[in-house]
């Protein structure tokens, strides 16, 4: 169960697991997932195919940004691209995306000076 493996790796890191371990430990829960979208939806979903591969993806970017963040983030953005295919359902318009831009807006001007001194941070949130 994936939500038993988020528990397992939390617990390796409050007792203080190398970080070999923990890499072995955080993609779990996330291909864990994985296996569930797999084996319980509808077998002739392209859908099903789509979130699969995404969240294998993402578990491979949880390994990454732990030895080079951007990368880690470059793959995180490839696999978010398969969610949002195996999610849309409904054409695309542009003013849906108001709302999200308002809060990643806000989100960063209230971040920002809390982080204006973290290098990669700032690397993250300029790009």
């Amino acid at each position: 169960h994936a939500s038993s493996a988020s528990i397992v790796h939390v617990v390796g890191i409050s007792l203080k697991w190398s970080r070999e371990e923990q890499l072995i430990s955080k993609p779990i829960p996330i291909l864990s997932w994985a296996a569930i979208v797999f084996v319980k939806t509808h077998k002739s979903s392209p859908e099903r195919l789509l979130a699969t591969i995404g969240l294998i993806i993402c578990a491979a970017a949880d390994i990454a940004i732990a030895y080079e963040f951007l990368a880690g983030l470059g793959i995180f953005l490839v696999g978010h691209i398969f969610y949002v295919a195996a999610f849309r359902k409904a054409p695309w318009h542009p003013w849906r995306s108001i709302p999200v831009i308002a809060f990643v807006a806000t989100m960063n001007g209230l971040l920002q000076p809390e982080i204006e001194n973290d290098a990669v941070m700032n690397v993250a949130l300029d790009a």
